[in-house]
């Protein structure tokens, strides 16, 4: 029995190996495009494509997983159960810059360390700047 639990773990150890991350993906209850175009614009990225009922953004980080927007029928209800935490060399200077585009500060955290400002985009969703 333990070679084979051994064995499986192996396995599954490859096996996971050959995933990476491709997309966060983001449902939204109104055009997706416009959702897109405000992260390209927050993140200085660049809008990878625009289906209608999804639209797709790519970072600048090479390897940096995309954020995909599709459109669902039903609003957002409650707190994200996922959310983006970005860093920022000048939080409050990104703060700043984050709001002229419409974004919202909801709560400023500072614990131990850690400081942080959870922030609603115009549409609804949340995101952290550290």
């Amino acid at each position: 029995m333990a070679g084979t639990k051994g064995a499986e773990c192996a396995c599954w150890t490859l096996m996971c190996m050959t995933l990476s991350l491709m997309n966060v993906t983001v449902d939204c209850d109104v055009q997706p495009g416009q959702v897109a175009r405000w992260w390209a614009t927050a993140l200085a990225a660049r809008i990878d494509g625009d289906w209608g009922t999804a639209a797709r953004v790519k970072l600048p980080a090479d390897g940096a997983p995309r954020l995909l927007f599709i459109q669902v029928p039903e609003p957002k209800r409650g707190k994200n159960r996922v959310h983006l935490d970005l860093l920022a060399d000048d939080r409050d200077a990104e703060e700043t810059r984050l709001v002229a585009l419409g974004a919202t500060v909801v709560a400023r955290h500072d614990e131990s360390d850690e400081s942080w400002t959870v922030m609603r985009d115009p549409y609804g969703n949340e995101f952290c700047v550290n």
